[in-house]
């Protein structure tokens, strides 16, 4: 098994090629065994391979793969709606779903736009939103995930997180989160505002 034709995209820990994963472990193809300390970077939960998933899976795909949104409804998101709506905030009502966090941010931007007619949006420093190119707008963790992929779009503001232990003035006298009082970020949030 060769990676070399990867694109480069894609910013990667270890070149570990991984084949298997049960629970919290994943197997490289060199029969090495790792502990899984980012859950799949959150997609696998319950772990990888769960019995209760992998059977809901198995099942799915024995009755219908690609139910297109466009064509018509899919019994299991409507029974998936009919599961979530007693739970949901009074108010929100209704359920986009998307295959990707890109493609959930995207029509967060657009819902937030549509919503308030406003057309900037704010993002906080060291941010990771995705690598669509509205998401890679909002995105500021690493310059990699945008070099050469210019320009993005407009109206996108970055402020820092509130987070006293990156701030940008250390406040004399705050030896820890607790003790600080410091207003920079707030201050620079309500700037963007004006």
């Amino acid at each position: 098994i060769n990676a070399e034709y990867m694109g480069a995209g894609v910013g990667r820990l270890s070149q570990i090629i991984m084949e298997r994963g049960q629970g919290s472990w994943v197997w490289a193809t060199s029969v090495q065994k790792y502990l899984d300390f980012t859950s799949g970077i959150g997609v696998t939960s319950t772990g990888h391979c769960h019995p209760t998933v992998v059977k809901a899976a198995q099942e799915q795909t024995a009755k219908i793969i690609h139910a297109q949104v466009s064509v018509g409804y899919s019994v299991a998101t409507l029974e998936l709606i009919k599961t979530l709506l007693p739970i949901m905030p009074t108010g929100l009502d209704s359920f986009i779903f998307a295959n990707s966090g890109s493609e959930a941010v995207e029509n967060a931007i657009k819902l937030a736009r549509h919503a308030t007619g406003k057309p900037n949006v704010i993002v906080f420093q060291g941010s990771f939103h995705g690598r669509t190119l509205g998401a890679l707008s909002l995105t500021t963790s690493k310059t990699i995930y945008r070099n050469k992929f210019g320009p993005l779009m407009p109206g996108v503001y970055v402020t820092p997180f509130p987070y006293c232990l990156h701030c940008r003035s250390p406040c004399a006298g705050c030896k820890t989160t607790a003790d600080c009082s410091c207003t920079h970020p707030i201050d620079d949030l309500k700037l963007l505002l004006k």
